[in-house]
């Protein structure tokens, strides 16, 4: 496990990469301002790679947009409580969430309420994983999260999978798409 979850935060890089340098290179800015497909929760000191994960999603997945609140120009970045309540619509409005656990985002109080409200509101089918660390799947101290779908790369059929806690899978482009 540890090794597949390196290995897809590594394959989402590299695809996004090639993408960075486009002339026609979209504003990541402006492109979170909009309504999300997805509704992306993280740690703030993991920025760098979570605007990888918007310009991979745009790029790679069909026009995907993903919604990172640093990017907002519209968005209180001081915490207070307008700050809670354009997160909460925010994740309300998306389509689904993607948790990106990383050391830090673990221990953020902030990325802790924003898995539990996501899965209050759609439910934990709604809410993946994507691993940017080294990870046996245990998730220790924060085992709650074995109740989530992870991301993962598919070695064999050379595409990203949503994988459920069931051992069920499907393509990430389709899980994001459904409702």
């Amino acid at each position: 496990m540890e090794l597949a979850n390196l290995l897809t935060k590594k394959r989402i890089e590299d695809m996004a990469r090639q993408f960075v340098n486009e002339p026609d290179s979209f504003d990541l800015e402006s492109l979170s301002s909009k309504t999300p497909d997805v509704f992306l929760s993280y740690s703030h000191s993991d920025l760098s790679f979570v605007k990888t994960v918007v310009t991979f999603l745009f790029y790679a997945k069909g026009g995907i947009r993903g919604y990172a609140d640093r990017l907002d120009v519209s968005m209180n970045h001081e915490p207070d409580i307008d700050t809670a309540v354009s997160i909460k619509n925010k994740i309300s409005n998306a389509n689904k969430v993607i948790y990106i656990a990383s050391y830090q985002s673990l221990k953020s109080p902030w990325c802790n309420w924003e898995i539990g409200l996501s899965d209050g509101i759609k439910g934990a089918d709604k809410v993946a994983i994507l691993s940017a660390k080294a990870n046996n799947g245990r998730w220790h101290r924060n085992e709650y999260l074995q109740q989530y779908p992870l991301i993962s790369y598919d070695l064999q059929k050379h595409t990203f999978i949503v994988i459920y806690p069931n051992g069920k899978a499907k393509s990430l482009y389709d899980w994001i798409k459904d409702n």
